[in-house]
């Protein structure tokens, strides 16, 4: 049985996965470019967070908390309709 943290942050892992999806589909010719690496917006967002979730123990609720606040921003950004890329290296469009 999950905790409440713990479902907070799988219910933040999927909103930002479904953002990246939108971003992905809302640049599909941008984005087109980039599959060739698998370097998708879904693809960074997947990796970046299990990467983050690695760096914190379960008991460290501080630091999940303050992780999950800072994801919550990065998913207002990739909702912003002048950013196409998050994490490669074009961030925000001219």
């Amino acid at each position: 049985k999950l905790s409440g943290l713990q479902k907070e942050v799988l219910g933040l892992y999927r909103t930002l996965l479904r953002a990246a999806a939108k971003k992905d589909n809302a640049t599909k010719p941008f984005s087109q470019q980039l599959d060739t690496q698998n370097n998708t917006t879904v693809s960074y967002a997947r990796t970046e967070f299990r990467k983050q979730a690695m760096q914190v123990k379960r008991s460290d609720f501080k630091t999940v908390e303050y992780k999950m606040r800072h994801c919550q921003k990065q998913i207002k950004l990739l909702q912003m309709p002048g950013v196409k890329v998050v994490g490669g290296t074009t961030s925000i469009a001219d």
